[in-house]
């Protein structure tokens, strides 16, 4: 609830997910960019970190699961062109939604509204995640940016953008005693 509450919070703007493997990061992002693109304006872009992991997410879960949400469904209505779907993009008549890897070819030339960039510890120190990020200038008041990841290393493009956050811990509460406990 409290990083859901984050993101929906109208004046967050990058987001940054630390946490554990099959902690629900990934889902995170997915419902957070479906919601951006059915709600708000500029293009949408997942990144992974190889083109085969974005293949295989956006061809065994994404779209799936994406068709499945009611105002997604309705935005699908609005596709008019045979080609306008395909597994590394969706083309709406008012914008686009991107399946990528994350490499110099994929984060330019394109004007976003909303990145998402996941296990994006893989990206390491090569300048994809701030390529990325500066592709949302053009929406300064709109733009979503949700970076997650399981740690990486220190000094890592992640690891940097991560120390600059608040750094919050997400808490439960314990079923024995009832009192909220950091999630660890």
């Amino acid at each position: 609830k409290p990083v859901i509450a984050g993101i929906e919070q109208e004046s967050s703007r990058k987001i940054v997910l630390k946490a554990g493997v099959k902690t629900l990061k990934t889902f995170i992002v997915e419902i957070s960019a479906l919601h951006h693109l059915c709600h708000s304006i500029g293009d949408v872009t997942v990144y992974f970190g190889s083109g085969e992991v974005a293949s295989d997410q956006s061809t065994t879960r994404i779209h799936d699961y994406a068709e499945g949400v009611t105002s997604y469904r309705k935005k699908l209505a609005s596709i008019t062109g045979q080609w306008d779907k395909t597994q590394s993009a969706v083309k709406f008549p008012d914008k686009t939604f991107r399946i990528k890897p994350a490499n110099l070819a994929n984060t330019q030339g394109v004007n976003l509204g909303f990145i998402g960039v996941c296990d994006a510890f893989i990206t390491e120190r090569s300048g994809m995640i701030d390529q990325a990020i500066a592709r949302t200038t053009q929406y300064p008041e709109d733009k979503k940016i949700i970076l997650e990841s399981q740690g990486g290393e220190e000094g890592f493009d992640f690891d940097r953008h991560y120390d600059d956050t608040d750094q919050r811990e997400l808490h439960v509460n314990c079923p024995f005693c009832g009192m909220a406990q950091v999630w660890n």
